[in-house]
């Protein structure tokens, strides 16, 4: 389950982050521009600043995104653990119906006697 959550937040994740330092790196260029540029040389600012901002951008989008894989592997290399009501079903499921009403009937007394005990 966290997983597919994982492996959904990582491209959003990696949108924001690309997208974020985009912009952070654009108000940089921005604000140390001058005003008094000519023409070309506004272009060749804008045009730096557009590469500048996509490589940083990318690169950081691409830690970002990285760091998931690596939770995402490290998660799946470790098996999910199974609750005791899932180990119970499959126990139960290769008993005959006969097996399955004794465990039951001995479960249902264990448990009388832990709320007769508990309610003392």
């Amino acid at each position: 389950m966290i997983i597919s959550i994982l492996k959904l937040a990582k491209p959003i994740t990696g949108l924001v982050a690309f997208s974020g330092t985009s912009t952070v790196v654009h108000n940089v260029i921005n604000y140390t521009t001058p005003d008094d540029l000519n023409r070309y040389s506004k272009f060749m600012v804008k045009a730096g600043g557009f590469f500048v901002s996509s490589a940083i951008s990318a690169a950081i989008s691409d830690r970002v995104e990285g760091k998931f894989d690596t939770l995402i592997k490290r998660l799946e290399a470790k098996p999910e653990v199974e609750t005791a009501a899932e180990h119970a079903v499959k126990v139960l499921a290769d008993l005959t119906l006969e097996e399955q009403l004794k465990v039951l009937d001995e479960m249902a007394t264990e448990i009388t006697k832990i709320q007769e005990k508990d309610a003392v």
